[in-house]
């Protein structure tokens, strides 16, 4: 398996541009097909366009651009209709055609399979050839929505089709089938199903179970009759009682086995729908499909669905659910991932994961790196690496910059037991010029690059590591970058792993001073905050720690920073904590990608929101990055563990291994 292409989106719009003559389109629909062109994703643009040429009568027109617009969008049931409508008026089997192509990309659609399958019912109504053709596409429909709580229009369908045709018994069983599933109108039906059995004849009613209970009853009842032993009548008279006939044998098994079964099933059925009542009324709200953002409270309310029939435990129930739930929530990468993770719990079903990440990558979360990252992972957690470096690479097609990405896939090379080519992924993103010219960016996978040599070569990368860390100084304003540098040299022990290495405490100080010489503001604040907390906890000089305490309480006396105490405090685990808080205004990259218009604002907008990995990752005593509980040792503890590789002797850069990784796919919209 390799990772597939993207489809162009401009293939599309670039067929629109003229009419079927030839001729040029009038102003407005050349305004909205040249929107669509340029930015495929812009729906308004698009709607715009659909409802000129709707007006137009030019079926060729109206083709390209349902085509062109259903590619970016096929989970717009209700243009898939107007689509199928406009085919209707030429020809039923291309209507039949469009609507196929609508059930493929929209298989949860109620609305859809309705329309569809009235179309065939109503041509086998009229013909009386296609029948079974109508009944099969009716079970192919309720294979997909028969566990929706709203399925009612199709049932309705299909019951009107059978009961036209004057097929009692087929109706019967779809009523028994409908009464044994939770959905919103099961009382209703209940009421219908009984009004049938009480006018219908039984044989038309019982299951086949049902028939062979009755007919054994029968046969033993003709056995006694023959035998000279008629029931005795009640009380105990010795005058035998009537026989009783056909009609009243079968009104009496009606009554004592068929109706008290289905009011069995429909009361078990009543129960689960009253379970479920509540979590649809939070998820109907947004049910369907739409380009806007969802409303947080919907959200929950589908995790909150999900986790329910999760612990219910009925497999059918649950994936039904997720494939529904993929429909309002397709631009949320944390339902594809979840979805995923369940059916990973099952044998054999790479399969199916892969055609659900194939989906989610080619039409609703293309460009989106999260989707395939974890897809990457996925793959190698099953055996599959040439299939993981794939995805890998296929992210750095179109997002080069995306600092996630690189450091995920050079984790990966390192799993795979080459640290070299772990090295080389750093290498090469710092080479391009994408990330180049992003300061944070490459600051931070300096640093990372610089660790891995660190922690893998010991005291022969040393020097390796420092040049690392010298080349990104040619970005001197971010103050991490220092805040990490130092961290570095502060971690170079002496003889026998005690004190500092020779030289390693005036490196410190120098690198402190180049930094301090060049950032501002907030971040000097912190930078002298840690170099005056290095001096305290490992300098040798009193007067160099009189000094910088000195310089601290000049420069930013507490009235300039009248939270900053505060701040602190409330993210210290105890009074003693000194480390300076973490800006958490940084958004996920992800997340900023889920909000672009387009493929192309999505991959550009990735330099822009790196800050989510990179908004701290070091510093002598500053807990950086994130989740600064996340890690264990510091810098003393090196890289192992990921979690603490930043702050001498405190845990620091967490980021995308501490809280990130945690909440990755499931608390965040992407």
């Amino acid at each position: 398996m390799s990772a597939q292409p993207n489809h162009d989106p401009s293939q599309q719009t670039d067929q629109i541009a003229e009419d079927s003559n030839g001729a040029p389109m009038n102003p407005e629909e050349d305004r909205y097909t040249s929107a669509v062109a340029a930015n495929p994703q812009d729906f308004n643009s698009w709607a715009a366009l659909v409802q000129l040429v709707d007006k137009s009568g030019d079926m060729d027109k109206i083709r390209k651009t349902y085509d062109g617009f259903l590619s970016e969008f096929p989970l717009c049931y209700l243009y898939w209709k107007r689509y199928a409508d406009h085919e209707l008026v030429r020809d039923r089997e291309a209507a039949k055609q469009v609507y196929e192509r609508g059930v493929a990309a929209v298989p949860h659609s109620i609305d859809l399979w309705t329309n569809y399958c009235t179309l065939v019912a109503e041509g086998a109504q009229a013909s009386g050839a296609q029948v079974d053709e109508a009944r099969s596409l009716f079970e192919r429909g309720l294979r997909h929505v028969s566990l929706d709580f709203f399925v009612q229009p199709l049932w309705d369908r299909y019951l009107e089709f059978e009961m036209s045709l004057g097929n009692f018994p087929q109706a019967s069983g779809l009523y028994l089938r409908i009464i044994s599933t939770p959905q919103e109108q099961l009382p209703e039906y209940m009421t219908k199903y009984k009004r049938l059995l009480e006018t219908r004849p039984l044989v038309e009613l019982m299951t086949p179970e049902e028939a062979a209970q009755f007919d054994k009853e029968r046969t033993e009842r003709q056995v006694k009759e023959a035998g000279g032993n008629p029931d005795l009548p009640e009380g105990g008279s010795d005058e035998p009682s009537r026989p009783k006939n056909d009609a009243e044998i079968e009104s009496e098994f009606k009554a004592r086995v068929v109706i008290p079964a289905r009011e069995a099933v429909h009361k078990t059925a009543m129960e689960e729908r009253e379970k479920r009542r509540p979590l649809e009324a939070g998820i109907n709200r947004r049910n369907y499909f739409h380009v806007k953002s969802m409303d947080e409270n919907v959200l929950a309310s589908w995790r909150k669905y999900l986790e329910f029939e999760e612990g219910e435990g009925h497999s059918d129930r649950i994936r039904n659910l997720y494939e529904r739930s993929l429909v309002p929530c397709a631009h949320y990468t944390e339902f594809w991932v979840r979805f995923a993770a369940w059916l990973d719990r099952a044998p054999g079903s790479i399969s199916a994961i892969r055609d659900l990440y194939t989906k989610a990558t080619m039409v609703f979360l293309r460009k989106r790196p999260a989707i395939y990252l974890d897809w990457a992972t996925m793959e190698e957690a099953h055996g599959y690496v040439n299939e993981a470096r794939s995805l890998f690479q296929q992210v750095q097609t179109f997002a080069p910059e995306h600092v996630e990405t690189i450091e995920r896939f050079a984790n990966f090379e390192r799993r795979q037991g080459s640290v070299q080519n772990a090295i080389a992924v750093y290498e090469a993103a710092l080479a391009n010029p994408a990330l180049a010219g992003d300061a944070k960016a490459f600051t931070f996978v300096s640093v990372l690059l610089a660790r891995l040599i660190a922690f893998t070569q010991g005291s022969q990368g040393v020097s390796r590591a420092r040049a690392v860390y010298e080349a990104a100084t040619q970005f001197p304003l971010v103050k991490n970058l220092w805040s990490a540098y130092a961290t570095f040299e502060a971690s170079q022990a002496g003889p026998e792993g005690v004190g500092l290495a020779e030289g390693a405490e005036d490196r410190v100080k120098a690198l402190y001073e180049r930094g301090l010489a060049a950032v501002t503001g907030d971040d000097k604040h912190a930078l002298l905050t840690e170099y005056a907390e290095f001096l305290a906890d490992t300098g040798s000089s009193v007067s160099s720690f009189q000094a910088v305490q000195i310089q601290l309480r000049t420069e930013f006396p507490p009235k300039m920073f009248p939270g900053a105490a505060a701040a602190a405090a409330s993210t210290a685990p105890d009074s003693a904590n000194r480390k300076r808080p973490l800006d958490n205004n940084n958004e996920d990259l992800s997340l900023k990608l889920s909000r672009t218009g387009s493929d192309a604002a999505a991959a550009a907008a990735a330099s822009a929101a790196y800050n989510s990995y990179y908004g701290g990752y070091g510093g002598y005593g500053a807990a950086g990055g994130g989740a600064a509980a996340a890690g264990a040792g510091g810098a003393g503890a090196g890289y192992s563990g990921y979690g603490g590789y930043g702050a001498y002797g405190a845990p620091a850069y967490g980021g995308y291994y501490g809280n990130q990784y945690a909440a990755y796919g499931y608390q965040q919209q992407q």
